[in-house]
């Protein structure tokens, strides 16, 4: 259907010597840009700018989405907690993903801390995300997430 796409769009505007200089560099990579940007932003290091006021506020909404989360479990164990499968299966992405942000958010602040990183090369953390990924039921395949039963020609 001409004018709807499955996927949402990112824009940003780059000045023209940070165009030239992504554009380069996903030249040189041998991937396409799209692919090179997606890749980029998700496997490289979080800039943390600001202080440790700032990290609070990322740490007080991890103690708020722990306490969601045990209110769901209660409410699963006490049989209150209706929701469709693609409605939890939704849900289990969207936490995920989550999780995944704020660890490497608050691993990019650990110098606000004193504290080195604890981030491992790209392969190790691959490695992770793919057995991460696996106990919660997703397929992980060459840097992407897909639902289980999606015919991709793999």
């Amino acid at each position: 259907m001409p004018g709807i796409h499955k996927n949402n769009t990112i824009s940003f505007r780059p000045s023209e010597w940070e165009r030239n200089l992504i554009e380069e560099r996903a030249r040189l990579s041998g991937m396409c840009k799209k692919d090179f940007i997606t890749r980029s932003c998700i496997y490289s290091r979080v800039c943390v700018v600001g202080d440790v006021r700032n990290v609070r506020m990322i740490v007080d909404a991890v103690v708020d989405m722990r306490c969601t989360l045990k209110e769901i479990a209660s409410s699963i164990s006490a049989g209150d907690f209706v929701i469709s499968t693609d409605g939890f299966d939704e849900l289990k992405k969207e936490y995920l993903a989550t999780c995944l942000a704020l660890v490497e958010i608050l691993d990019g602040a650990s110098y606000l801390f004193d504290r080195g990183s604890n981030r491992g090369s790209v392969l190790r953390t691959d490695d992770q995300l793919t057995q991460l990924l696996a106990s919660v039921n997703i397929d992980y395949k060459n840097g992407d997430i897909f639902a289980e039963g999606d015919n991709l020609g793999l």
